[in-house]
Parts: structure tokens; C-alpha cells; sequence
């Protein structure tokens, strides 16, 4: 039982890191275009979270929240920036790219089911 209970945490773990890395990535993307004095501000945040993750008994949960926080960043950036972005979202690591979210403009086209980020695509707004 504790075999299992070990490689579920492993699991979760190793889930959470991919979505840090890969929200970490996506940020760094649109700040790299527009205002790349602000990429090692998102380094300490995500480190912050990571460090952070060690310490947590819930690690969905955890995950969840930075998650939703992280992506919130992301579309309070572009929208600073006149940014038009989309973020592919995913459930769980089970999940299968048939139950991607996508998020544009700040909205869910498909459920609000969101853990795992795929890349983002910064492009200028027209007009701006």
C-alpha cells in the first residue's frame, strides 16, 4: 500500500512540475517579445511555487490553484502587452489531447477543467 501511495505522490509530483515548467514557459514567451526585462520576475515566481510544492500534502489542489494563478498572470500580460494568445489545457496527466480546454481572451471554449499548458501563441493585436 505504501508502494502505491509513493508512486502516486511521484506521479502528482512529477505532473506538477511539467505544468510549472510548461505555464513558466509560456510566460517567458510573451514577456521575451514584449518586455524581456521581466523574464527572471517570472523565474522567481515559478521558483517560488515549486519550492512550495515540496512542503504540500494536497498536491492537486496545490497544483490547481498555482495553475489558476499562473494563467491568470499569463492573460493579465498579454493583455497589458495588446497580446492575443491561446493556451491549450488539460485535465490530468491521463488526459488525452481530445480534452484539451482551449483559453482565449481570457475565456474557456471548453470546460474549466485546466492542469497541463500547452504552447502559447503571442501575436500583437491588430490595431495596436
Amino acid at each position: 500500500m505504501a508502494d502505491h501511495d509513493d508512486e502516486e505522490l511521484s506521479r502528482q509530483l512529477e505532473h506538477a512540475e511539467a505544468v510549472l515548467q510548461s505555464l513558466h514557459q509560456q510566460i517567458v514567451e510573451v514577456y521575451q517579445h514584449y518586455n524581456p526585462d521581466k523574464v527572471g520576475e517570472v523565474d522567481r515566481i515559478v521558483d517560488k511555487y515549486r519550492q512550495q510544492l515540496r512542503k504540500v500534502e494536497d498536491v492537486e489542489t496545490f497544483i490547481d490553484k498555482a495553475s489558476d494563478k499562473l494563467t491568470g498572470l499569463h492573460q493579465a500580460i498579454c493583455k497589458k502587452y495588446g497580446a492575443e494568445t491561446q493556451l491549450l489545457l488539460f485535465k490530468r496527466p491521463s488526459s488525452t489531447p481530445e480534452h484539451a480546454v482551449a483559453i482565449e481572451g481570457g475565456r474557456h471554449t471548453a470546460g474549466d477543467d485546466v492542469v497541463e499548458v500547452g504552447p502559447a501563441q503571442a501575436t500583437p493585436s491588430e490595431g495596436a
